[in-house]
């Protein structure tokens, strides 16, 4: 994505993308894993807000936990819980829902004013 305005088709509308010099930069890249099953429309929409920071530094990799060696124990933790977003790096879980801003200050120690 490049560095401005995009639109993204997401559950029949159009979501407008804020350019990123709106949003704060990543001082450091913190693990996230996003878990989820690819069958969940609230991972996607999880993913989504997610994708409105990635200009901004901000990426996660997506686990879902039906589909891995340790499948049993995502399942047993995240099943009735997903989305999850993890962070690796301090083990903090954010569940869903959440929204943009609540996202952006569960980032906020990673995340700094541009500028």
């Amino acid at each position: 994505m490049l560095h401005g305005v995009a639109t993204a088709k997401q559950a029949g509308y159009t979501r407008r993308l804020i350019p990123s010099h709106d949003y704060p930069l990543m001082q450091t890249d913190p693990q996230l894993t996003l878990y989820g099953t690819q069958a969940c429309h609230l991972c996607e929409e999880a993913s989504s807000l997610l994708a409105l920071l990635a200009g901004n530094g901000v990426q996660a990799r997506e686990q879902d936990i039906t589909n891995s060696a340790d499948s049993a124990e995502l399942m047993a933790r995240y099943q009735l819980r997903i989305p999850v977003l993890r962070r690796e790096d301090t083990g903090a879980e954010l569940d869903w829902p959440f929204t943009l801003p609540q996202l952006m200050e569960w980032l906020g120690d990673v995340l700094a004013e541009e500028g």
